[in-house]
């Protein structure tokens, strides 16, 4: 009987150790997900910011701000009645 509960205690260590160092696998794997998706989501902004307009810098007090130098649509007016 002694023996029957040791090979039990083991198996049982053996489980409780294997799930733990599963869980950490899995918990490194979607720490690994989620950096590769940020990585990509910040690569595709940089590519987009890239090929954007850039804008103008502007020094208010002692900081440096973006400045839009022109408007990019121009105001056209929908009906050519002016009262």
């Amino acid at each position: 009987m002694a023996k029957k509960k040791r090979r039990i205690r083991k198996w049982w260590v053996i489980r409780f150790v294997a799930g733990g160092v599963g869980v950490v696998v899995l918990v490194l794997a979607r720490v690994a997900i989620v950096n590769m998706w940020k990585r990509k989501k910040i690569k595709t902004i940089e590519k987009e910011s890239e090929t954007g307009m850039t804008l103008d810098t502007v020094r208010v007090g002692g900081d440096k701000m973006p400045s839009a130098s022109m408007i990019r649509t121009q105001p056209i007016l929908e009906h050519d009645y002016v009262p």
